[in-house]
């Protein structure tokens, strides 16, 4: 037995239109029982009034709007989706040059198009302008092809003062929006040191996929729209989660997806302009060149991270790569006078660290590095080991 079909599908939709064409129903009058009849918004119940794709819709608004000098619409099945489901989620407010055009293709007036959600969430000045549109007793029905109607001439004095002010206001109601709260910020990165410090003693397997799973979480968020604050400590977030992935990465033995994992962390400290997780990225860089046994290369990142102005022990875990690095190429007097800047940098420790965990070098992790210095360690660290 088949399975009932669902309301609005394509089957009952088309044999709704095909009756009501027999019946001798106008388009408009089978768009108005789409929408009675299904629950669709004004512009769907349009399209399948006549009965067309979205594809087959796209095509039509973009050739209407060719016939309008000026208000050329290039228009794809996507877009005609989203301004389907407008005003709701995931969708996107047509403009004026597009409903002029969708009802040139709908053959209906712009207002056959708006419902009271519509015109609720249209701009006041576009409201004016639609409402100058012909009345009732003036439309006539035409084909796409059909000569274009005059542009509405620019307003003047008062109207166009009130109309720069409805500009301005509906701009500000879209930069206010955010889709992140400082809540939501402040729990990223509560999440994101709770990582990192579990990777000092949980399975590095299992903290990678939940790494992973809260980068995808702050990069979805940065694909949105936020305050510009907001947006630089999204970015800080994202760079010390791809610098975690980074590190096991590394520690997994995948060094060149570790030094994929640095670039995109550093990138997000660029964007962010923040010197503290610059510095760390750098460390985790120098840390990877080390196992990849670029030792210049880590010397050079721990260097330029030395050079940073920055607040808690990172500038102790570079002076202590630094070291790491001279002292795998032999160079003892560099290595020793390394670890003495290491020294150094901890008797002038400012502040906490952001992050804490692998993201921190705590005196037994410096040790660790001092008593791997001259005279020259013969085998490393093991791959798993967070120094």
């Amino acid at each position: 037995m088949n399975a009932p079909m669902k309301p609005g599908s394509k089957a009952q939709r088309d044999a709704l239109r095909h009756s009501m064409i027999i019946a001798g129903c106008a388009v408009a009058d089978i768009a108005v029982e789409m929408r009675a009849r299904f629950r669709m918004r004004p512009r769907e119940a349009w399209r399948h009034a006549h009965g067309w794709t979205l594809q087959e819709t796209a095509d039509r608004i973009t050739e209407a709007s060719n016939g309008r000098p000026g208000e050329a619409v290039a228009a794809d099945a996507s877009l005609v989706g989203k301004w389907e489901k407008w005003p709701g989620p995931s969708s996107r407010r047509p403009g004026l040059s597009a409903l002029f055009a969708m009802a040139d293709a709908f053959e209906c007036r712009v207002e056959d198009l708006l419902d009271l959600d519509d015109r609720s969430a249209l701009p006041d000045a576009d409201l004016r302008v639609v409402s100058r549109r012909p009345t009732d007793a003036e439309h006539v029905p035409h084909a796409v092809t059909a000569s274009p109607v005059a542009p509405v001439p620019e307003p003047t004095g008062t109207d166009l003062v009130r109309r720069a002010a409805d500009e301005s206001a509906t701009w500000a109601q879209w930069a206010e929006a955010s889709n992140v709260g400082d809540i939501a910020l402040e729990q990223l990165m509560a999440e994101t040191r709770a990582l990192a410090s579990d990777y000092l003693t949980l399975d590095p397997v299992e903290l990678f996929v939940r790494t992973r799973s809260l980068r995808d979480r702050v990069f979805k968020l940065l694909e949105g729209r936020q305050y510009p604050r907001q947006s630089t400590d999204l970015f800080v977030s994202a760079g010390y989660l791809c610098g975690l992935l980074a590190w096991m990465s590394s520690d997994l033995g995948q060094l060149r997806d570790a030094d994929t994992q640095g670039r995109a962390a550093w990138l997000c400290a660029e964007l962010a302009g923040h010197n503290v997780l610059g510095a760390w990225v750098l460390s985790t860089r120098s840390k990877v060149a080390i196992w990849d046994r670029r030792f210049r290369d880590a010397i050079n990142y721990a260097r330029r991270g030395a050079s940073y102005r920055t607040t808690g022990t990172v500038a102790v875990l570079l002076a202590c790569q630094e070291a790491d690095g001279w002292s795998e190429l032999g160079a003892r007097d560099e290595a020793l006078a390394a670890l003495a800047r290491a020294a150094e940098a901890r008797d002038a420790i400012t502040g906490e660290d952001d992050i804490g965990g692998i993201f921190a070098c705590q005196p037994a992790r410096q040790e660790n590095y001092a008593s791997a210095a001259p005279p020259m360690h013969c085998e490393r660290r093991t791959m798993r080991s967070p120094f």
